[in-house]
């Protein structure tokens, strides 16, 4: 029996809230069942330190049109998913005849025709001045980020932080970090008006913040691997950190740290890396890591082969032009000295003015012959993207590093100062390249000078000066 007090259009009305109730929590379940699968199958692939070799995106192209379809085919039934990022990891620009006649439009291009998910910008992407970044920022189909570079006058960031990229239910946090050195690592001049924060504090700052309710949390970085070991160290919550800067070799792509995948490929879009993740209840329960030699791909992508051909061919053309000409050969065989090496050192210390130009005879690749030399030639010359620096070193470290040289065979060359009459105590101004600055060839005696300026200049670019009101 009903209570007087309680009317049936009351009892009616109770019952219908809760038969709505329990419908809409059903629908929220489903719903929540549907967005968290048992099991997701997550590939990153990624590469990094392309530097506009885009002759090598049809082949790249294919190779992760291969990896979509292999991920597909990892799922067996309907409550798992299988998806593919595609992540870059900085340097796109700078460093072929392509690059720097379109200002990287062709690599973002490239980049849009892939479908790439997120990238982060480094060092090399300001070397062709603060607008041009801009404006390939702008062009860019997917997001690019940077959480630590900011604008000194009004705070801004120069990019967005981070993105959450959802996959059938699935949430992925992305944020980028660019070295904090970068300013000394390009044309300081193309980084006027930023400032470039500590990438840990920034990376930790993003994790409280923005990482509640995502599933997988990636660093995307390009500050080396040095730097991205002590993030993973450091940031809790990261399930992989892919990397760009360091130009590894091949056998050094990828290491576990505190069971994160810590992880950027060789230079030059030569390889394709590919970081699996498995996620079971929410986590991430697996990691695995491969490398793809692009060589290797059987076949390539048609349609991004078209697109990249206007630009090979308009690089072809200019690679044709005739920059100088040469009276007499200049021959060098590498590993030599030579005439060329001397005026190769010249030129550097010439652009500087320092007292002392030093090359390594290895970065030399071959002579000039006799007669009208084109801008390609020039890039087979000096075909690394080496940049001019001046440092000032104490004479003892110079003359240990010419005894250092003496031993394995004089494969250093100096200009402007009889290597004979150096003294210890007296400080001398260098101008060589930032690959031996860093203690390329095992040359560890410049790390004990002090720099003074990173001009931003590429050696190729000097040379080509010099030799046209020298030679």
């Amino acid at each position: 029996m009903i209570p007087k007090e309680v009317p049936m259009k009351s009892i009616t009305r109770l019952i219908s809230l809760l038969v709505t109730a329990l419908v809409i929590t059903s629908i929220s379940l489903a719903s929540s069942a549907q967005q968290k699968p048992h099991h997701a199958y997550i590939t990153i692939v990624h590469f990094n330190d392309f530097h506009g070799h885009i002759e090598n995106g049809a082949k790249i192209a294919k190779g992760i049109e291969d990896i979509r379809r292999e991920n597909q085919e990892k799922c067996k039934t309907k409550d798992e998913i299988c998806k593919v990022l595609v992540l870059y990891g900085g340097d796109l620009i700078s460093g072929t005849i392509a690059s720097r006649l379109f200002n990287g439009k062709a690599e973002t291009n490239l980049l849009n025709a892939i479908q790439t998910s997120a990238a982060v910008i480094g060092n090399h992407d300001f070397d062709f001045g603060l607008e041009a970044l801009r404006q390939n920022i702008k062009d860019s189909s997917f997001p690019t980020l940077a959480a630590n570079i900011y604008e000194s006058v009004s705070g801004a960031r120069l990019a967005s932080p981070y993105t959450v990229l959802e996959e059938d239910g699935i949430k992925i946090l992305v944020f980028g970090l660019t070295h904090k050195n970068t300013p000394m690592l390009t044309n300081p001049k193309n980084t006027e008006g930023l400032v470039f924060k500590d990438e840990i504090k920034e990376a930790r700052e993003i994790m409280n913040k923005e990482s509640e309710g995502t599933d997988i949390q990636i660093a995307l970085t390009h500050e080396g691997v040095e730097k991205d070991i002590k993030l993973a160290s450091s940031v809790e919550g990261l399930d992989a950190v892919v990397g760009g800067h360091d130009h590894v070799k091949p056998k050094d792509y990828c290491r576990m740290v505190k069971e994160v995948p810590v992880c950027q490929t060789p230079a030059y879009g030569k390889y394709i890396g590919r970081i699996e993740l498995e996620l079971g209840g929410g986590r991430v329960i697996k990691s695995e890591y491969s490398l793809m030699q692009v060589d290797e791909i059987q076949g390539v992508d048609e349609t991004i082969e078209r697109l990249m051909k206007p630009y090979l061919n308009a690089a072809k053309k200019e690679a044709k032009r005739v920059v100088f000409h040469l009276d007499r050969d200049l021959p060098h065989e590498k590993g030599g000295n030579s005439e060329l090496a001397s005026a190769v050192a010249a030129s550097m210390r010439s652009y500087t003015k320092a007292d002392i130009g030093i090359i390594n005879t290895g970065g030399i690749r071959r002579g000039l012959k006799k007669g009208d030399v084109t801008y390609g030639d020039l890039y087979e010359v000096l075909p690394f993207d080496n940049v001019v620096m001046k440092l000032e070193m104490k004479g003892k470290d110079l003359i240990d590093l010419i005894e250092s040289s003496k031993k394995r065979g004089g494969i250093l060359v100096f200009d402007g100062i009889d290597t004979k009459k150096i003294e210890d105590q007296t400080r001398y101004t260098v101008a060589t390249v930032d690959f031996l600055v860093n203690g390329g060839d095992g040359f560890t005696q410049f790390k004990k000078g002090s720099i003074i300026e990173n001009t931003g200049t590429y050696l190729r670019d000097v040379f080509l000066d010099y030799i046209k009101k020298n030679i």
